[in-house]
């Protein structure tokens, strides 16, 4: 639904020349505490897309966008949204994304929830699996996400792929200078690690808790590994983290491949030196997905005829 703040940005991008110029259409997608996102048609390419918009960064913000659209667009992955082309205009700056038609995990998680229903183990294998290469992969040319939830996984209504790791909104390359705040939390706060709820400085290790939230949330029909309140602040959640033991996985759905389990559960350490690196955790999702492929398909016997 839009608001008059939507309506007021619509129309300070309109008022730019190359904004009118390049776009035609305007439907808000999402909005988050730096930038709002929009479905709109690219007179260039023919076809609509996302645009990530700005207004009145300052200049250590929009350095930061600008690492964002570098350190994705040196990735290559058929598992995260794509990034075109950045543009900076003084009041507004903004950037172009691939348009993934389809809802997050979240949405589907909470659908699925509200009808008492669950993903097919089939299906999360393969969701869970494009979001573990991503992130692999990500790791592998030193990048960082940073903000690792179901709401940042999109599910493309096609199936292909299976899901897509959006709004790296939060990530820089893994080697420069941290450009958090000290003492802010990176990230979202019920997904994020122990150390960023800290305050401190995060890596690879940061995602790696992310992603087993993320994932623990998916095998288990939407609950998270820690019964945490909406309204809990960031010190209650740290203790949570630190004292609490999570439940176990197959406890909620006994079907989920046990190594599976096992690796899920590590990455959930309280100590970020404890916890897997991504590769063995697709490794062991990968074995999974093929034995639970293999289990689904019957073997028909063949029909005799007589003659």
């Amino acid at each position: 639904r839009s608001t008059p703040g939507d309506d007021a940005l619509r129309g300070v991008c309109f008022c730019d020349a190359l904004f009118r110029e390049r776009y035609e259409g305007w439907c808000v997608l999402g909005r988050g505490p730096w930038a709002t996102v929009v479905r709109t048609r690219s007179r260039d390419l023919g076809h609509d897309i996302a645009l990530k918009v700005f207004v009145n960064l300052d200049p250590e913000m929009l350095a930061r966008a600008r690492y964002e659209v570098r350190a994705v667009q040196a990735l290559a992955s058929p598992y995260l949204v794509h990034i075109y082309s950045m543009f900076d205009r003084g009041t507004i700056a903004w950037f172009e994304m691939e348009l993934v038609d389809g809802p997050d995990l979240q949405q589907v998680l909470d659908r699925l929830a509200a009808a008492g229903d669950q993903l097919p183990l089939i299906r999360a294998y393969e969701i869970a699996l494009a979001v573990a290469r991503c992130v692999w992969h990500a790791h592998r040319h030193g990048v960082l996400h940073r903000d690792i939830k179901p709401a940042n996984v999109l599910l493309p209504n096609s199936g292909q792929p299976p899901a897509k790791l959006s709004d790296f909104g939060v990530v820089r390359l893994a080697t420069l200078a941290g450009s958090t705040p000290s003492g802010a939390v990176t990230g979202t706060p019920r997904f994020a690690s122990p150390e960023a709820l800290a305050g401190d400085r995060v890596g690879p290790s940061h995602d790696v808790y992310g992603l087993g939230v993320t994932l623990y949330a998916l095998f288990a029909r939407g609950q998270l590994p820690f019964d945490v309140p909406t309204e809990a602040s960031v010190p209650s959640l740290r203790r949570l983290q630190l004292a609490t033991r999570p439940r176990p996985i197959r406890a909620l759905e006994p079907a989920v491949d046990a190594r599976v389990e096992r690796l899920l559960m590590r990455t959930l350490d309280p100590n970020p030196r404890l916890r897997p690196p991504v590769w063995k955790l697709v490794l062991s999702l990968e074995r999974a997905h093929a034995r639970r492929a293999d289990s689904a398909e019957v073997p028909r016997r063949p029909t005799s005829t007589r003659r």
